[in-house]
């Protein structure tokens, strides 16, 4: 992201620039460019009115339109994938530190295909970077999953040793069936007859 940034501003003349990311009802700076006029703070404090500058923007053919806010020109960004969790899609913005609209800076068509490309280059990454989080967050989500079925597997064996370590001494001292002796004394019961038998 900070190297699609630096391109940016080197090809607009300007010396800001930042991605941020919609978070859930949180706004984070993803990535930034030069010493920005505001701080996470600020965005976290207007991102009512971010999320509906984004919402709002126009968008043809997978282009949206960049719009004013504090002195910079934004333009939201959007995953490419199904299953992100925004119902629009648009999972950040970028801004650049202009004072008028980048498009009307460059009127010439490739030139603003090469500024499309690499708005959706830092599309790409800050999705990228999503993607990434949402796969390690399932990791951890299934840990706990893991551990318990560990513990569980260990139990299991634990038992069927104890079953068959120390039942039988008792089921010899009482001159019962095995599972009589498991059903009267449990599991534990019968580990502390069996060590008083063993030892």
């Amino acid at each position: 992201v900070e190297a699609t940034l630096e391109t940016m501003c080197d090809y607009l003349r300007t010396e800001k620039a930042f991605v941020a990311r919609f978070n859930n009802g949180d706004i984070n700076l993803t990535q930034q460019v030069g010493e920005l006029a505001f701080s996470e703070d600020d965005l976290q404090n207007e991102i009512e009115f971010l999320r509906e500058l984004a919402t709002s923007a126009e968008r043809v053919a997978g282009r949206s339109a960049f719009q004013s806010w504090e002195g910079y020109q934004l333009v939201p960004l959007y995953s490419k994938r199904t299953s992100n969790n925004t119902a629009t899609g648009i999972i950040g913005l970028l801004g650049i530190f202009l004072s008028q609209n980048p498009t009307d800076i460059i009127d010439d068509d490739e030139d603003t295909t090469l500024l499309y490309t690499l708005v959706q280059r830092a599309e790409q990454s800050l999705d990228d970077m999503l993607l990434q989080d949402e796969i390690f967050a399932s990791l951890e989500g299934l840990l706990p999953q893991f551990h318990m079925t560990h513990a569980a597997v260990l139990m299991k064996l634990n038992i069927k040793w104890v079953i068959k370590c120390y039942v039988p001494s008792i089921c010899q001292k009482v001159k019962k069936p095995m599972d009589w002796c498991v059903r009267h004394y449990g599991i534990i019961g019968a580990v502390q007859v069996s060590l008083a038998v063993v030892y």
